[in-house]
C-alpha cells in the first residue's frame, strides 16, 4: 500500500473512532482497533495499541502523539470528554471533502439552475449567496423571499441545533461568523480557523462567555426554534463568503468595476482591470496540503488566482509552486496590492 494512501486510511480510521467515541461509545471498539491497526501499518517498529489506549489517544493534544505527516497539520485535543472539538470538525471537514463538497454543490446547482430562467436572475442569485453568508442562524419555519423563487425550503439549508450547543437553554454565536459555537468546556473557540485568527479564543466562566483577549463579554441567545447552517453549506460557502465580501469591498475602493459570483460562479469575484477582466476564487481552508490536492484537481479553465487569508502567509510559496502552471496563489492582502500594482494606484 503506498504511504499517503496508508496515511489517509488512518486519518479517516482516526475520524471515525473519535465520532463513534463522542457519539455511541458502545459501538465505538471496531474503529478503535482499525485506527490502532492502521497507526501500527505506518511504523511497524512502534507497539500496537490496545482499543483503550486508543481511546486515550483520542482525548489527547494531537501533536502529543501522532507526528505532522499523520496528523495533517492539524493539533490540539479531537474531543473534550464526550463532547467533539473544533479540531475533529476541521478535520472532519477537510478530509472529507469529497462528500461534503457534494452535498453544498447540489444545493447551489440547483440555486444556479433556478436562477438561470428567473428575469434578473444573477441579482437573484446574488441575494441567494448573501443570504447564506448573512444567516448562519435562523428561526424555524421562517420563509425568506430569497429561497421561495429558488424553489429551496428552509430544511434545505438549515438543521436543528444540536443539543451539546446549547448551555442553560442558550447559544452563543461565534462573533465573526455567527454560528455556534461549541460550549461544553472552559475553553471555546468558533470551529473555523478563519474567525478564531480574528477574534480569538473564549472562556466560559460559570454562565458568561468572555473573549480571553480583552474579557470582553459574549452574549448568549435564547435556542428557541433556532436552526443552524447545514455543517457542509457553512464550511465551503458561509466561511469563504466572508474572505469573498472582503475582497469585493477592497477592491471596490480601489475604484475598480467588480462583481460577486459572476456567471452565476464562474467565480467567486471577477475584477475588470482596463479592458481585461481577472477571476479570484477565495479558499479558506485550514489545512495548505489538503488545500493543495484540491488545487491539484481543478481543470484548466479555472480561475487563474486563488485567494488565501492574510494569516496563511507562509503557505503561499509552497502553494504557488506546487500547484499547477495556470494557478497563482496569493494572500488577500497580496491579491489587493498586485492588482493596485496593476492599476498604477
Amino acid at each position: 500500500m503506498e504511504r499517503d494512501v496508508l496515511v489517509a486510511r488512518f486519518q479517516q480510521a482516526l475520524l471515525k473512532a473519535t465520532t463513534q467515541v463522542v457519539t455511541c461509545r458502545s459501538q465505538a471498539l471496531p474503529a478503535l482497533q482499525e485506527a490502532a491497526a492502521l497507526l501500527w501499518f505506518t511504523d511497524p517498529t512502534r507497539a500496537l495499541l490496545s482499543s483503550s489506549e486508543m481511546e486515550a489517544n483520542t482525548g489527547r493534544p494531537l501533536e502529543d502523539w501522532l507526528e505532522e505527516e499523520l496528523r495533517g497539520e492539524f493539533s490540539g485535543l479531537l474531543r473534550a470528554g464526550s463532547y467533539p472539538t473544533s479540531t475533529l470538525s476541521e478535520m472532519s471537514f477537510e478530509l472529507g471533502i469529497h462528500d461534503d463538497q457534494e452535498k453544498v454543490q447540489a444545493i447551489i446547482l440547483q440555486a444556479q439552475n433556478r436562477c438561470r430562467l428567473l428575469p434578473q436572475g444573477n441579482l437573484i442569485y446574488e441575494g441567494f449567496r448573501r443570504y447564506i453568508i448573512g444567516h448562519a442562524i435562523e428561526v424555524a419555519g421562517a420563509a425568506s423571499d430569497i429561497l421561495i423563487p429558488l424553489s429551496l425550503a428552509l430544511s434545505d439549508l438549515f438543521d436543528p441545533i444540536p443539543a451539546h450547543l446549547i448551555r442553560n437553554g442558550l447559544i452563543y454565536p461565534c462573533p465573526v461568523c455567527q454560528w455556534p459555537m461549541k460550549v461544553n468546556s472552559t475553553n471555546v473557540c468558533c470551529d473555523s480557523s478563519w474567525c478564531t485568527e480574528r477574534a480569538g479564543k473564549y472562556t466560559m466562566r460559570g454562565r458568561k462567555l468572555i473573549r480571553t483577549a480583552n474579557a470582553e463579554p459574549v452574549e448568549g441567545h435564547r435556542a428557541g426554534s433556532s436552526v443552524m447552517l447545514k455543517p457542509a453549506i457553512w464550511k465551503f460557502t458561509l466561511v469563504p463568503g466572508l474572505l469573498e465580501l472582503s475582497l469585493y469591498r477592497r477592491l471596490n475602493d480601489l475604484g475598480l468595476t467588480v462583481e460577486l459570483w459572476p456567471e452565476f460562479d464562474k467565480a467567486d469575484v471577477r475584477v475588470t482591470i482596463g479592458e481585461h477582466t481577472l477571476d479570484l476564487d477565495a479558499k479558506v481552508w485550514h489545512s495548505p496540503n489538503r488545500l493543495l490536492t484540491h488545487l491539484k484537481s481543478l481543470p484548466a479553465a479555472y480561475p487563474h488566482w486563488i485567494v488565501i487569508p492574510d494569516y496563511q502567509r507562509k503557505s503561499v510559496n509552497y502553494l504557488d509552486i506546487e500547484t499547477p502552471s495556470h494557478i497563482r496563489v496569493f494572500t488577500e492582502s497580496q491579491c489587493i496590492k498586485e492588482i493596485s500594482r496593476r492599476c498604477g494606484h
